[in-house]
């Protein structure tokens, strides 16, 4: 015993002497974090210390160590708002109240992959991912239930363990320099908590847009992009396919890896039949071209085979979806979706035909699809995809436009964006008696440009120029 107490003082006196050696290299850092006068209740980083601040006054003390420089970096991250950053010598320590401000509308959003891997007998598990801008790899940190570490910034991977809450709920956030903060609520599976999507309700214009020089862009890109942020949902066609091999038990289960990250399980139930199946599909972060999706979804599935060929008819819905990508991050609802799918030899062709809604998460604006069909065909031998879009697109600013394809969008495999495409957004009457138009053409894979017949006289008066994706 008198030696384990000798051993305790001893290694108590070694820490207060190495702790005194340091502590002018300590500083304490205090203050508010508000924004319009409001405190709030979010995440204070500098230099390696963090914390969060006190709901009820925003208030933040840390003890943090001064870098090399005797500087302190001090970081505030808070989902919507743009993040702070302030620069400060020790001088400066003491009271540093922050006040943030609103994050512009085209500020950029990480995307942060996550998938549980293990679980440990302690309780805890382990949980793995990328972040990643644009698809290049980005050196952040990850908070998760207490736990936190930064990514490796030569391919952005982190991995580690961490304990579930009392809800057996993990909150995963991430946090980089000039991005939008990264927030997730996920169960013991990895799957996405609803609770992170909240309610989507459609509160835009109903009428037929008039289309102009103003809107032009905005309206025919978003009727675009529609059918991209939707792209996952036409992976379970694939996804069903080669699970159907298990077919003849009344129940089964795959998981399917995304061909860029996460994963989507699928439980089918064919109640004995071959032909006719109900399945469910959960997304955990499944990635499919550049496309994040999370959530859960139900579906029935009714097969036809013929040797060589097969097609299948799929009936899926949703209440709440979550998808991201490059710096866009969508949460979709109310979903009703038709996804028809042939495969033969010489060709397979996806086709989806749906109804939803989409809310922007950077700005809370929610569009509306109705009776929208993204059709993507891959050809034998050849290294493109084909994509038609047509249907009735509501923009939540400028009211409904009819789409239809002029021409194919033909996309190279491993691009993100089509090299050539024609498509025609139809709005209300101009005034020279015609309906005005938007026409967005594919240039190459990387730029695009938008002109519109403003009056309705037939003829595009506009053009935006060569822009890029």
């Amino acid at each position: 015993m008198k030696r384990t107490m000798v051993l305790i003082i001893a290694l108590a006196m070694a820490f207060m002497i190495s702790r005194s050696a340091y502590a002018a290299d300590w500083v304490t850092i205090s203050g508010a974090v508000v924004y319009e006068e409001n405190p709030l209740n979010t995440m204070v980083l500098a230099n390696g210390q963090y914390m969060f601040t006190d709901p009820s006054d925003g208030r933040y003390e840390l003890e943090v160590p001064l870098d090399e420089n005797g500087e302190i970096t001090l970081f505030c991250f808070c989902d919507g708002l743009a993040p702070f950053k302030k620069v400060m010598g020790s001088d400066e320590a003491g009271d540093s109240d922050i006040r943030m401000s609103p994050a512009p509308s085209d500020s950029m959003i990480m995307t942060l992959t996550h998938e549980i891997i293990s679980s440990a007998d302690n309780g805890w598990v382990k949980i793995s991912g990328i972040a990643a801008y644009e698809g290049n790899p980005l050196n952040i940190m990850v908070l998760a239930n207490g736990q936190h570490m930064f990514t490796d910034p030569a391919d952005g991977r982190y991995e580690m363990e961490v304990p579930p809450d009392d809800n057996g709920e993990i909150t995963l956030f991430g946090f980089c320099d000039g991005f939008q903060p990264f927030r997730r609520i996920l169960d013991e599976s990895g799957s996405e908590v609803t609770e992170i999507l909240s309610d989507v309700s459609y509160t835009g214009l109903t009428t037929r847009a008039v289309i102009d020089e103003y809107n032009a862009e905005d309206i025919s890109v978003g009727a675009y992009q529609a059918g991209r942020t939707t792209s996952p949902l036409g992976g379970v066609g694939a996804i069903q396919s080669g699970s159907r091999t298990n077919s003849a038990r009344n129940v089964s289960s795959e998981t399917v890896a995304g061909n860029c990250g996460g994963s989507a399980s699928v439980v089918i139930n064919n109640n004995g039949q071959i032909e006719n199946i109900s399945a469910s599909c959960t997304f955990n972060s499944y990635c499919s071209d550049g496309v994040i999706m999370s959530g859960d979804a139900d579906m029935s599935l009714q097969f036809t085979m013929s040797d060589p060929s097969m097609s299948m008819t799929i009936f899926l819905s949703f209440d709440k979806l979550s998808a991201a990508w490059d710096n866009e991050s969508w949460t979709l609802s109310d979903g009703d979706v038709t996804i028809l799918s042939g495969f033969t030899q010489a060709a397979s062709t996806v086709s989806m035909t749906m109804t939803m809604l989409a809310r922007d998460n950077r700005t809370g604006k929610v569009d509306k699809l109705e009776n929208y069909t993204h059709t993507v065909t891959i050809t034998q031998g050849k290294n493109y995809a084909a994509t038609i879009v047509d249907g009735t697109y509501f923009d939540h600013d400028h009211g409904y436009v009819n789409i239809t394809t002029a021409s194919p969008f033909h996309t190279y495999d491993g691009d993100i964006y089509p090299y050539d495409g024609v498509i025609v957004v139809t709005g209300d009457t101009g005034v020279a008696g015609g309906s005005t138009k938007a026409r967005l053409t594919a240039l190459s894979s990387t730029t695009y440009q938008v002109e519109a017949d403003t009056n309705g006289d037939g003829v595009y008066d506009w053009n935006s120029g060569v822009l890029n994706w």
